[in-house]
């Protein structure tokens, strides 16, 4: 994984008490999480009240991180920096673990090393929307946040042509998806694959949501005719 450790100047008070929520060494991999897959950035953040004391610390973001928060910086323009952001994106993470939902965000240490078998080609259509080395951490946390057990849909046949891959969750993770099979009467396996399933579908729709906002993007600087040329011509050279 390619992880670059930056220089942030944080509010203090925020910090301390974010890190005495999270796991011992968990808050960078939980900051990463939280930027790539849920910060969007609040409303007037750059009008931050009065901070009683900074504190510069050396936090691990990774690329996709880093690259959302340059192009947030970018976007808000003059005054707004990386520590800024990030200062806003602890104000956040803070709020949720102070309320009901904290739960999504516990982590653990001890870590269950496990293989799950898929429809063959899954591994190809994971490794389109993530790097391998993030495999394991991105459906641990999507496990955790944002999978649905109640839109669970079982398979009623044997599958053929399998792979195996290699998944490691932590305690916590493991858990719940051991808790899952149990209730639903079915093997670990085939409720990481509905795990993975909801994945794809989660991402097809964040995808399409970008895809239709920069469309808007252009139509507004190039002109609805114009977009929709680009798009015949994409096309029709294909």
């Amino acid at each position: 994984m390619s992880i670059q450790v930056v220089s942030i100047n944080l509010d203090a008070e925020v910090y301390d008490a974010v890190k005495n929520k999270v796991a011992r060494n968990k808050l960078s991999k939980i900051l990463r999480n939280y930027i790539i897959n849920e910060y969007s950035p609040s409303k007037g953040f750059k009008d931050e009240t009065k901070i009683q004391e900074f504190r510069v610390k050396l936090i691990s973001l990774d690329e996709e991180s880093l690259q959302k928060i340059d192009q947030i910086v970018k976007e808000h323009g003059k005054g707004c920096n990386r520590s800024l952001v990030v200062r806003d994106v602890l104000n956040q993470l803070l709020t949720v673990l102070e309320s009901d939902d904290q739960e999504r965000y516990k982590t653990s240490d001890q870590i269950v090393h496990s293989s799950y078998y898929f429809f063959e080609g899954t591994r190809d259509k994971l490794d389109q929307i993530m790097k391998p080395w993030d495999r394991s951490s991105k459906i641990e946390y999507f496990l955790k946040t944002d999978y649905d057990p109640e839109r669970f849909v079982g398979e009623n046949f044997k599958i053929k042509n399998t792979e195996e891959i290699k998944i490691d969750l932590d305690v916590l993770a493991h858990s719940k998806l051991t808790s899952i099979a149990k209730r639903k009467n079915t093997s670990n396996s085939e409720v990481m694959r509905d795990v993975v399933r909801q994945l794809f579908n989660n991402e097809i729709s964040k995808n399409e949501k970008g895809f239709r906002n920069t469309l808007v993007k252009y139509d507004q600087i190039l002109g609805e005719e114009r977009v929709q040329e680009i798009v015949r011509d994409f096309y029709n050279s294909k």
